[in-house]
């Protein structure tokens, strides 16, 4: 397999259980967590908000922000359990 095609069956896992679970996400908010996801694969040092900025369009600023909101991880792994 290359490395585009893991990526898209990855980006496709995600995108069925984030539709799966019963977690309330709006349009944005969506595609936010589907992009972190993917950076977490792509990112091949430390994990921090300056690295998110660094290989992204956008500045660490913005992953700052939505990640004071929380999120429901526990349903999101249930829901890829099932």
């Amino acid at each position: 397999m290359t490395i585009p095609a893991i990526y898209d069956l990855y980006s496709k896992i995600v995108t069925e259980a984030l539709s799966v679970s019963k977690i309330k996400l709006n349009k944005y908010r969506y595609d936010f967590m589907i992009e972190i996801f993917m950076l977490y694969l792509s990112i091949p040092s430390r994990i921090n908000f300056l690295q998110f900025g660094r290989y992204r369009l956008f500045g660490e600023q913005r992953f700052r922000r939505q990640f004071e909101t929380g999120f429901d991880f526990f349903c999101f792994n249930k829901s890829l359990c099932l």
